[in-house]
């Protein structure tokens, strides 16, 4: 996801242009619009974490920088109409048997799948526009529907846990086999059946509480995915992006600093020599 966030990044960031150069004022607004779309980007990635986290709320405080927009795109001004609350509680996963969650009688917004809508509202608007060649709005597509098919991925691991009942039985069956064990084993191997027992039990139940830790690996646990690294990963670089214009290669090609371009032709050196003087 975060490869796919960052290639999206490079695409509006470069390939946006204004057709129309000599207009500074239409230049201005697609600077501005190129960085609200990507400001979407980071909030698609903390409203993610937060909607895989089943945090209840439409815009949390984190999320809430990157959708508070204002663009001359339609339907952007929408994006914070929904109420902002404080990020909940940590939920306790300490217990070994959960309670079974009530029915869902609302369905939850999917903020997440509707940030990418916008974004792909935009990129078809500058499409429209024709400041994105049909290729690379093509592409850029293509990485929006792979920001939604990683939501449904998610959703398809955090939705499908084991089953309670196989849980407790497989709990009940390890004690059962590990009370069992040593009467197995006394006659045959003595005092030592007190290591055999340790080493077997500690084993068997330490797969056990592994089993299911990892069912839902986007909580807060030592043993789940550090998705607050990778939110602020993404932060911390598409923020150092959009500080500085778009590199343009006429600034830097030819830079007397640059000592890796080599220059064959005649042509090309007069050039080089031009610009050493």
């Amino acid at each position: 996801m975060v490869c796919a966030i960052r290639n999206l990044t490079r695409f509006i960031w470069i390939d946006v242009k204004n057709v129309n150069k000599t207009d500074e004022k239409e230049e201005r607004e697609i600077m501005i619009e190129k960085k609200v779309a990507i400001k979407l980007l980071i909030g698609f990635a903390f409203a993610l974490k937060h909607y895989l986290r089943d945090e209840e709320g439409n815009i949390l405080e984190d999320v809430k920088p990157y959708l508070n927009i204002k663009s001359s795109l339609p339907g952007f001004e929408n994006l914070n109409r929904l109420e902002v609350i404080t990020e909940n509680q940590k939920p306790n996963t300490s217990s070994f048997i959960k309670k079974k969650k009530q029915p869902i009688i609302e369905l939850k917004p999917n903020l997440p799948l509707e940030i990418s809508l916008y974004i792909s509202g935009y990129i078809t608007t500058q499409l429209r526009k024709k400041r994105i060649e049909p290729p690379i709005a093509s592409n850029m597509l293509t990485i929006i529907n792979l920001l939604v098919e990683f939501i449904t991925r998610f959703e398809r691991i955090l939705k499908t846990p084991l089953p309670i009942a196989f849980s407790i039985h497989l709990y009940q069956t390890l004690w059962i086999y590990c009370l069992s064990l040593p009467f197995q084993l006394v006659d045959s191997v003595g005092w030592i059946t007190i290591v055999i027992v340790f080493f077997v039990s500690f084993i068997l139940f330490g797969v056990e509480r592994i089993a299911a830790e990892v069912q839902n690996p986007f909580d807060y646990g030592y043993n789940h995915f550090d998705l607050d690294y990778f939110c602020e990963t993404v932060k911390r670089e598409i923020t150092a992006i959009i500080k500085h214009d778009p590199p343009d290669d006429s600034h830097w090609v030819f830079d007397v600093e640059n000592k890796s371009v080599t220059i064959q032709s005649t042509e090309d050196e007069g050039v080089k020599n031009e610009v050493h003087e």
